[in-house]
């Protein structure tokens, strides 16, 4: 307490962008794109690395799990 202290992350702030946003003290937006690029407004940080055109690329994986089925559907794709 009543120290000053350094946060060091190896994740960019853009995978995260919700947390970092709400930890800034501003309002998210509804969609994760819109997400990205008001963390770039705010912090005057580009987007860099493959997440800057993340969203222009192809979806490969579309399936929507419930938690209580998780195992049963991880089991079910490392045994095909």
């Amino acid at each position: 307490p009543g120290l000053p202290n350094v946060t060091l992350s190896t994740a960019s702030p853009y995978k995260f962008t919700r947390a970092v946003i709400d930890a800034l003290g501003e309002t998210e937006e509804v969609a994760d794109e819109d997400n990205m690029k008001k963390l770039e407004a705010v912090t005057g940080v580009p987007v860099t690395g493959p997440l800057a055109d993340i969203f222009s690329k192809e979806i490969c994986h579309k399936d929507v799990i419930e938690c209580a089925d998780m195992k049963a559907y991880v089991i079910g794709k490392a045994s095909k």
